[in-house]
């Protein structure tokens, strides 16, 4: 392609988040611009990726100044808190409480996470096993 018919980046976006991402890169500044291009690739031939070097990290940018407002907002509606779960689409499971003999309940925990998915089972198995 000559240099006379190359689109500028916002020209060849497809979409408009991409028109918009590239508006906002065509945004960096010329010393920015030319600073990032002196680096090395961050990945090798392999795809290796290069340890950051006090260049790459001094070059960094917030993702506010170059994504879209409409997705940054997307991402903060849809984060969750560490450890949150999302709902279940369908609830499946009934919340009670129920006394267990001590060695019994260390006897499930002793497996490791998971121990009361294994009761569950347990449970199923002996209480909705067909009877013959």
């Amino acid at each position: 392609m000559s240099s006379a018919t190359r689109r500028s980046p916002t020209e060849s976006a497809s979409s408009a988040f991409e028109r918009q991402i590239a508006e906002k890169l065509s945004a960096i500044s010329a010393s920015d611009r030319e600073a990032a291009l002196a680096l090395p690739p961050l990945t090798d031939e392999d795809g290796e990726v290069r340890e950051l070097t006090e260049a790459d990290f001094a070059l960094m940018r917030p993702a506010s100044e170059f994504l879209p407002q409409e997705f940054l907002d997307a991402m903060r509606e849809h984060r969750r808190r560490q450890g949150e779960r999302g709902p279940q689409l369908a609830p499946t499971k009934k919340l009670v409480s129920l006394r267990l003999d001590q060695d019994v309940l260390e006897r499930a925990k002793a497996g490791g996470p998971g121990w009361q998915t294994r009761i569950n089972a347990i449970l199923r198995d002996a209480l909705l096993k067909p009877t013959g």
